[in-house]
């Protein structure tokens, strides 16, 4: 959204997961600390699932963090998988650059697919 290079994390979350959730989740792979307000364009209520918003097709939405310095981010849902049993979620893939942040603070990040972790369950 403007910024150069661009900036952008690929993560695989189950459909229950609530916009709280998410929003936990993107704080956590962006090495975010929570300090900032923010907002979903879906809807205002945040216990909502990405299941009940899902169509037959993926969709794009707004998520605003830091009402003052105004994050805008694109949220895309690209497809709906099956679970697969005994994995845990959430997972992340990303694309540099990576915040300095969020390496220091140990998020345990992969740069490619092969190489995928879990995040910490206690960030989600």
């Amino acid at each position: 959204m403007g910024v150069r290079p661009q900036v952008w994390r690929r993560i695989q979350v189950q459909e229950t997961v609530t916009l709280t959730q998410l929003h936990s989740v993107l704080q956590a792979v962006m090495g975010w600390e929570g300090d900032h307000l923010h907002q979903f364009s879906l809807s205002e209520d945040e216990n909502i699932t990405l299941a009940e918003l899902f169509g037959d097709d993926g969709f794009t939405f707004s998520y605003l963090y830091d009402f003052g310095d105004r994050w805008q981010h694109e949220v895309t849902v690209e497809k709906r998988l099956a679970s697969e049993s005994g994995k845990r979620y959430p997972v992340l893939w990303w694309a540099s650059p990576l915040p300095t942040r969020g390496l220091r603070r140990g998020l345990g990040l992969c740069s490619s697919a092969e190489g995928a972790e879990e995040l910490p369950p206690s960030r989600v």
